[in-house]
């Protein structure tokens, strides 16, 4: 997968829909946002999975162990920023199956990409 440097621009609706399945928030109120943004994207599933896994996670994960988190999702530039300031540094999520919760929402997200794109390739 390109560096997110490259394809920032496209990126940057995935990363503000899938940063709000690591918020203080109720996940199940994005999850219709996040399959629409990341389903109607050019990436594959594959791709999406690593964009949420690699690029999005090791920024935002810190939101769970924060005293005060965050609730409504960090601005688009500042997240923007991180991920790409992070992108050189990024290791391969090890140990997927124990983040119970992001694994939940990863699967959630990738069923209904799934359905969404093949409802809309059967219009």
């Amino acid at each position: 997968m390109d560096n997110p440097r490259l394809d920032s621009e496209d990126r940057k609706p995935i990363w503000d829909a899938l940063q709000m399945f690591w918020m203080d928030i109720e996940p199940s109120d994005e999850l219709e946002n996040a399959i629409a943004t990341c389903a109607r994207s050019k990436y594959s599933i594959v791709e999406l999975e690593y964009i949420y896994w690699n690029e999005v996670y090791p920024v935002v994960r810190q939101n769970f162990t924060q005293l005060i988190p965050e609730w409504t999702g960090y601005d688009i530039e500042q997240l923007s920023k991180l991920i790409i300031a992070n992108a050189d540094r990024v290791k391969r999520t090890k140990y997927k199956l124990f983040h119970f919760r992001a694994n939940y929402w990863w699967k959630e997200i990738a069923s209904g990409i799934t359905k969404y794109r093949k409802t809309r390739v059967n219009k």
